[in-house]
């Protein structure tokens, strides 16, 4: 799963589960969610199955989607169902409202000369070219390349997905490898 895009989906059902009264829930339980269990909406109808629960988070497969949401949004309705407080349309639809935004926000600092970090926030380089969906980033090792995808927007600078010693270590590699 893209990593911005759980992001972005756990902070969408963020949203809108503070709206979600629907969702016959007692604050103080835990629900149990698991791998393999159908979440249903406030409204009793299928949103989605749990394909995996890691740290804290369940990711929710809704057919279009796979999205990162936070167990604590989790809830169980009268008949013993685990829910959430938005149904499958309502959850695409904020999804992909979000990754519009993320893709709009992205394009408008995605530009030749942008600086890069990584996930860590070390400087990387900056952003050398940009050919379709392939980003070259320039750095004191050389220059590597990603799709768009890989990428966050930040105040003055762009995430790239990755950690600056495995590209540092990536491009000795092919610099010694080219040299022999």
């Amino acid at each position: 799963m893209n990593f911005t895009k759980a992001l972005l989906a756990a902070g969408a059902l963020s949203l809108a589960s503070a709206s979600g009264a629907a969702m016959a829930q007692d604050a103080a339980a835990t629900t149990e969610v698991a791998a393999g269990l159908t979440i249903y909406g406030p409204e009793g109808n299928e949103v989605g199955t749990i394909e995996s629960v890691a740290d804290g988070v369940a990711t929710l497969d809704t057919g279009k989607h796979k999205i990162g949401l936070p167990l604590d949004r989790f809830g169980e309705n009268a008949e013993g169902q685990t829910t959430i407080a938005v149904g499958r349309d309502q959850l695409n639809t904020m999804v992909d409202e979000q990754l519009a935004k993320a893709a709009a926000e992205l394009e408008a600092v995605l530009v030749a000369g942008t600086p890069v970090v990584d996930v860590n926030g070390t400087a990387l380089g900056s952003v050398g070219a940009i050919e379709g969906e392939d980003v070259t980033v320039e750095t004191q090792w050389g220059a590597f390349a990603l799709k768009k995808e890989n990428f966050l927007p930040g105040q003055g600078s762009v995430t790239a997905q990755v950690q600056a010693d495995q590209v540092k270590t990536a491009l000795g590699a092919s610099a010694e490898a080219s040299a022999s």
